[in-house]
């Protein structure tokens, strides 16, 4: 019989990469971190954190028209050029490079963005699941319902840390036996390290050039003791048919030049026999920082504060999370993104929260950390990887699907 309900984070947890599943219902459960798919039957729904997967068990493809990704590996644009030439600014020269660019290049570096907005895929009948959306056999339901209660930059830190201690503790209880990696680079994802966890020494760190050797700094500085450490030198180890792979594993909603380190993570993984859970500190930033756009947001249009979250970040950020679980076969957590944070804290956030040019991490960490922490003064960005050959993403993906509809049919 299969489940009654199923979240987006049990789809990415309880069950195997690109597993085909059946449910009754499926609820997103995290700001559409964890990507998920389903077909409807009559009954019950087709669910898996795969468009292809789905479409390959229906037994056919029927074309959407509607779903045109772009093709980011067939050559150079325009906003792949803005975003290596500005990698190196400071985030506030960045936002004045912006301000003072004409609204027509804007809008060009707007189309031109690296991933795709979209809750179509491939096939008319597989749809992804939206942000806090609830679906049945029937029925799509919006649970998104943010009430801007909360008043106090101070409250929402504690209960940020709360939340943040008890998703990890949670994990862990339900985890005994596995290993946790740790993704880590700037802030968001140095707090990961400071959070107290019931079995640190199976808690590992992850970091990649130029950040590599600023993360062991940091590390020493504040004593934060972890099991092993592992480095990347940030070059592309991809091999033609990884490459594909990685395609494949997107479902074609972002670049793949920034989907790095999956070789590496692979190896990760399959060191630990698949009991593996990586972690990151997705779009921490997004919650934890007063920006002065949020003002735009504070009397007319306060769910614009949310705005990011609902578009962007599953789409972008949330995408990597599924690559890296259809590529490795093990999840990509972030401990932002439980229900239990949302429902509780972030559905109350709102522009008036954080004030302008105020940055939370900081305190977040000590108050996780128990004690002063001395923090990094920089945080490089990895250069997107480059490709010396074109690769055509959408019939990578019609290749690779029309091979399991010859492999499956009768």
């Amino acid at each position: 019989m299969p489940p009654p309900a199923l979240t987006s984070v049990d789809l990415h947890l309880r069950f195997p990469a690109e597993a085909v599943v059946e449910t009754d219902a499926l609820e997103d459960s995290a700001c559409g971190i964890y990507p998920c798919y389903y077909r409807r039957l009559p009954d019950r729904l087709r669910v898996s954190t795969s468009a292809l997967a789905l479409i390959a068990d229906a037994g056919t493809l029927e074309i959407n028209p509607s779903f045109r990704p772009r093709e980011y590996l067939l050559g150079d644009n325009v906003h792949a050029r803005f975003v290596r030439g500005t990698a190196a600014l400071p985030y506030g020269l960045k936002e004045w490079v912006k301000r003072v660019l004409p609204i027509a290049m804007l809008h060009h570096l707007a189309r031109n963005r690296f991933w795709y907005e979209s809750w179509d895929t491939m096939d008319v009948r597989v749809r992804k699941l939206r942000p806090f959306e609830r679906v049945t056999p029937t029925e799509s339901t919006d649970t998104f319902a943010p009430d801007f209660s909360l008043r106090s930059s101070n409250a929402l830190m504690e209960g940020v840390c709360a939340h943040l201690v008890r998703f990890v503790r949670s994990i862990e209880a339900a985890f005994p036996n596995h290993d946790h990696v740790m993704m880590i680079g700037g802030k968001d994802s140095q707090i990961l390290a400071l959070i107290p966890k019931a079995q640190p020494e199976r808690w590992h760190v992850f970091s990649a050039a130029p950040n590599c050797a600023l993360v062991h700094q940091w590390l020493a500085w504040n004593g934060v003791k972890t099991g092993q450490v592992f480095g990347h030198d940030n070059r592309n180890e991809e091999t033609k048919e990884a490459t594909e792979r990685k395609i494949v594993c997107s479902d074609l909603y972002s670049d793949p030049r920034h989907m790095r380190w999956l070789p590496a993570l692979k190896r990760i993984a399959d060191a630990f026999e698949g009991r593996c859970i990586f972690w990151s500190g997705s779009a921490g930033d997004a919650l934890h920082v007063g920006r002065p756009h949020h003002r735009r947001y504070q009397h007319a249009n306060p769910r614009g504060f949310f705005d990011i979250h609902l578009t962007r970040v599953p789409c972008l950020v949330g995408n990597y999370h599924q690559v890296v679980k259809n590529f490795t076969g093990c999840p990509l957590l972030c401990p932002y993104h439980s229900a239990e944070l949302w429902h509780n804290v972030y559905l109350h956030h709102g522009p008036a929260v954080i004030p302008t040019g105020t940055d939370l991490r900081p305190r977040i960490g000590e108050r996780l950390a128990g004690r002063p922490i001395r923090w990094l003064e920089k945080n490089p960005w990895p250069e997107p990887y480059r490709y010396d050959r074109p690769f055509h993403a959408r019939q990578i993906c019609l290749r690779h699907l029309q091979q399991r509809l010859r492999e499956s049919a009768p």
